[in-house]
């Protein structure tokens, strides 16, 4: 009987006796087929929808070759692996343009996918035979020594790496595009990460966390147990050492100047009195310069950073030649309940920085000084301006006052000013420190503002906020700054002969009559009420008939609370009640066209 070609590799086996004086030639070739089934091939594929893979028949060919690199193909191919009864291993590359399907019986196919190297095995096992992807590689030690290619062309399979400690992975799950580590649950697109991630501090301008698209927008740690907040490579917020206190990181209220319910005030400067800004006031010790504040549209710098009003100091009377005990400063209250957070008087003390936009008549050293009223410190910090008639944009950081005995009262009355002095030749101390006195607003390096009628000045955009760093302005509506700036000043005007009703109540008796007047929102205290304006005077309606009272801007007597007033008044003349009739209480003006106003303050 003749040789045969049965086994997987198709050598030829020889019978007892057979191929005398040449079986050491044909073992010869079968010792190097071996060989070549142990190395690398590589094969051109047909141009067609199909090709075969044939190993000869005791010959050689690159077919039975271990490591099979495929070339060539115009198109996708499907493969078969022959004869269907030789049982074999291969590594394929598809190193074609198209997807190569391999087959060998009717049995399964394995698909290699162009660019694609995959290790595969027929069975051979006839007209059933089927291909096996052999999906799992067990090594000891790899070394990648370039790129790491895991699926191709948007596609790839799951991959874990394991580490040394039971239960911790890497998994990449490509079916759901998601990085678990650990084995948490994923979030879709995210990393999920159970225990501890580790990330360099960063930096302002180069935060640690960020988008790939946006580098100096994130999170990054500027200190111990602190979160810091960049946009566009500029600190907006820091969690840890700058708490939002009240919701709002911003201390100040009506910053922006949005709200002025007093209108234009003239000839300020001889005594403490508020500004045209609600809240705003000016602290006098004997000055002789008067002013007038209004509330207007912003210098255009101002304004393109996003402040369309400014509270506006006209000097109208100059003090060119201060005293020595002269000050005048425009400064904001506050009240202790509301100062809790910033633990003054401990070693938890918090830093205070100030930013705001200023326009001044002076280049050169200004102040702006914070005030500790119940403990007695003041501490005035210099800036200075570049360019006189400019506005320019200010930050200021105040160091914390962690002096024992300087914490603030709890309570609803007037604990720390924050404050711009427009000259000084008295309150003075040392600069950017705190200085004990509390009266020490000031240095002897203020510029005078008020020495020339032709001086004005701008502020705006005033915040006060918790920690190092000026972060950008907390904007806040007009009618929620309005609401807020309420609890200290409610108003209530008579313009163009309208006559707006304050209160209703009825005749007490034939000649007095008797208003309640509630207050919303509550008021920091008991408020007082005035009235401003030209013939200014409350007058009553009753049975379609107006009554002045009987005292030109007075009433006979009144009980007020934080929520409320009661009026008690008497006609101009006469007995024209009835008693227990219902009656109005409005604003009077006494000619057409008299512009008046009632308040009700309880300010600081």
């Amino acid at each position: 009987m003749g040789s045969t070609y049965v086994n997987n590799l198709r050598l030829e086996e020889m019978t007892t006796g057979e191929k005398s004086g040449t079986w050491g030639n044909i073992t010869n070739v079968n010792l190097e087929l071996v060989g070549q089934a142990l190395g690398y091939g590589t094969r051109a594929i047909a141009d067609a929808s199909t090709d075969n893979i044939t190993i000869a028949d005791g010959a050689s060919d690159a077919d039975r070759s271990m490591y099979l690199k495929l070339t060539g193909g115009g198109q996708a191919c499907t493969i078969t692996l022959l004869p269907n009864t030789s049982s074999k291993m291969w590594i394929m590359e598809n190193a074609t343009s198209y997807t190569l399907t391999f087959s060998q019986g009717t049995g399964a196919n394995v698909a290699i996918k162009a660019g694609q190297t995959k290790m595969i095995f027929a069975d051979g096992l006839g007209g059933g035979a089927v291909v096996y992807e052999l999906g799992t590689v067990a090594v000891q030690n790899i070394q990648a020594d370039g790129t790491v290619t895991v699926g191709i062309d948007d596609t790839g399979y799951d991959v874990t790496f394991f580490g040394a400690t039971t239960g911790k992975k890497l998994f990449w799950d490509q079916s759901e595009d998601t990085l678990n580590v650990a084995g948490t649950t994923a979030l879709a697109g995210n990393l999920s990460v159970t225990g501890i991630t580790s990330n360099a501090d960063g930096a302002v301008a180069t935060p640690s966390i960020t988008n790939t698209g946006d580098l100096n927008t994130g999170v990054y740690f500027p200190a111990a147990d602190t979160v810091g907040i960049t946009t566009g490579g500029v600190e907006q917020f820091r969690f840890g050492s700058n708490p939002i206190p009240g919701g709002s990181k911003n201390m100040v209220i009506n910053g922006s100047m949005k709200v002025a319910q007093r209108g234009t005030l003239t000839g300020l400067g001889a005594s403490t009195t508020a500004t045209s800004a609600d809240l705003w006031k000016f602290f006098v010790e004997t000055n002789a310069s008067r002013v007038t504040t209004t509330v207007e549209a912003a210098p255009a710098l101002m304004i393109a950073d996003g402040f369309g009003s400014a509270l506006k100091i006209d000097v109208t009377t100059v003090d060119s030649s201060p005293a020595d005990s002269d000050f005048i400063g425009v400064e904001q209250r506050f009240e202790g309940q509301n100062l809790q957070h910033l633990l003054y008087g401990t070693a938890g003390a918090k830093e205070l920085t100030v930013s705001f936009w200023f326009q001044s008549p002076k280049s050169g050293t200004h102040i702006v000084y914070l005030v500790q009223n119940d403990g007695n410190y003041g501490c005035p910090m210099t800036f200075t301006v570049a360019s006189a008639d400019t506005a320019e944009k200010f930050s200021v950081t105040f160091p914390a006052l962690t002096t024992s005995g300087q914490d603030f009262d709890n309570n609803n009355a007037f604990s720390m000013a924050l404050g711009f002095p427009l000259m000084s030749n008295g309150y003075e101390s040392t600069a950017n420190q705190w200085n004990s006195g509390g009266t020490w607003r000031s240095t002897s390096a203020q510029q005078n503002l008020v020495d020339n009628t032709s001086n004005n000045i701008y502020i705006s955009g005033v915040q006060l906020e918790i920690g190092s760093v000026a972060t950008s302005f907390a904007h806040k509506s007009v009618g929620d700054e309005l609401l807020a700036c309420q609890r200290y000043l409610q108003t209530w005007s008579e313009v163009g002969g309208t006559n707006p009703t304050i209160a209703s109540g009825f005749a007490y008796n034939t000649s007095r009559a008797w208003f309640s007047m509630p207050l919303n929102p509550t008021m920091r205290t008991n408020p007082t009420f005035s009235y401003v304006g030209t013939a200014s005077r409350l007058a009553m309606f009753y049975d379609n008939v107006q009554s002045v009272i009987a005292t030109d801007g007075a009433t006979a007597g009144q009980a007020t609370s934080p929520f409320g007033i009661d009026f008690l008044c008497d006609a101009a003349s006469g007995t024209p009640f009835s008693a227990q009739e219902p009656m109005l209480l409005f604003i009077y003006a006494g000619s057409a066209g008299a512009a008046n106003q009632f308040r009700v303050s309880a300010e600081l």
